[in-house]
């Protein structure tokens, strides 16, 4: 019998393993350095959230700085009002607005989350209604009773479930808002 064994050549232009290695040992440096940094990232995302807020608190509240001190710029006595006083008294009207504001707007919306309230079982006995035509279209269509009350619990579970996250959602939004207010001050 004769050997049939066959002797394998490469390519001449084809990578040697040492660059194969060092690619691939880059790229997962690479890799590594990106999560570092994504990570970093998300554990200063408070103080990332602070100092956007500070940038854009005095690029808005500049304006109203420079035009505090513009009457005393133009009279040459800036010694009066010095940038720091000027910075309190806008943060203090800012502010001052910004009570009067939500004084004024909070009782309004209590009220109307009262309201909502107060009108929620009309809300429910509406939903109730819709059932009831949905089961009278079951019947209409011959659809069997085990068939309806199978639709009927899933309708009714996915409006529970939206219902659920709806006040999840809601209550996480106002404590995540309470949360930022310290922030903010």
């Amino acid at each position: 019998m004769r050997s049939t064994a066959r002797r394998v050549f490469l390519d001449p232009s084809t990578p040697m393993a040492g660059s194969i290695t060092r690619v691939v040992l880059i790229t997962l440096l690479i890799l590594l350095f990106a999560v570092i940094l994504f990570a970093g990232l998300y554990l200063l995302k408070f103080l990332l959230f602070l100092i956007v807020l500070s940038v854009l608190g005095a690029y808005l509240l500049d304006p109203l700085v420079t035009f505090i001190r513009r009457p005393f710029v133009e009279r040459n006595v800036e010694r009066l009002m010095p940038r720091s006083i000027a910075i309190i008294i806008s943060y203090l009207f800012v502010f001052g607005i910004l009570g009067l504001a939500i004084g004024s707007l909070a009782p309004l919306i209590v009220s109307q989350i009262r309201k909502f309230a107060e009108d929620l079982p009309v809300y429910a006995r509406l939903f109730q209604e819709r059932i009831e035509e949905l089961n009278l279209r079951y019947e209409q269509l011959m659809i069997s009773d085990e068939v309806q009350t199978q639709i009927n619990a899933r309708v009714a579970t996915l409006v529970g479930d939206f219902g659920t996250q709806i006040t999840s959602i809601a209550g996480n939004t106002v404590f995540d808002i309470i949360g930022y207010l310290p922030w903010l001050f």
